[in-house]
């Protein structure tokens, strides 16, 4: 029984940050059931998935909008939250962007957006900026 213990008190390699991206995604998808990992790519409301609790994965929250980080919205209706930090900033539409060719245009366009993600706390993000950002830098 004293064997076991350290065994048990060992960090799973999906919870250890000194272990490659690789292996902690690996590890943590073969202690998932196939109902987690499908409702892991399942929305659970308009921006959110749920995570998996005994695992002590979180929840994943998205943001959307392909002009800039959109304003949060409640649960189950597209009406704004009213948060007090929720403005956000308009940006033209990316096909404009990718137009000008200009990749540090782009450059700063990412690091804004970056910037507003950060301070509103979002994590993931919906939307084409990815593709279309990469997209102008690559024909430069």
């Amino acid at each position: 029984m004293a064997a076991a213990l350290p065994a048990l008190a060992q960090t799973p390699v999906y919870l250890d940050t000194n272990k490659s991206v690789e292996e902690r995604v690996k590890d943590a998808l073969t202690r998932m059931t196939l109902e987690e990992k499908v409702a892991m790519i399942h929305a659970q409301s308009k921006f959110s998935s749920p995570g998996v609790p005994r695992l002590g994965i979180p929840e994943v929250w998205t943001t959307d909008g392909p002009h800039g980080i959109r304003p949060e919205v409640l649960w189950d209706e597209w009406d704004q939250a009213g948060w007090t930090n929720d403005s956000c900033i308009a940006y033209p539409a990316l096909t404009c962007l990718s137009a000008t060719w200009n990749p540090e245009m782009s450059h700063l366009y990412g690091k804004s957006i970056g910037e507003e993600a950060r301070y509103r706390k979002e994590r993931h993000s919906f939307g084409p900026r990815g593709k279309y950002l990469s997209y102008s830098l690559e024909r430069t």
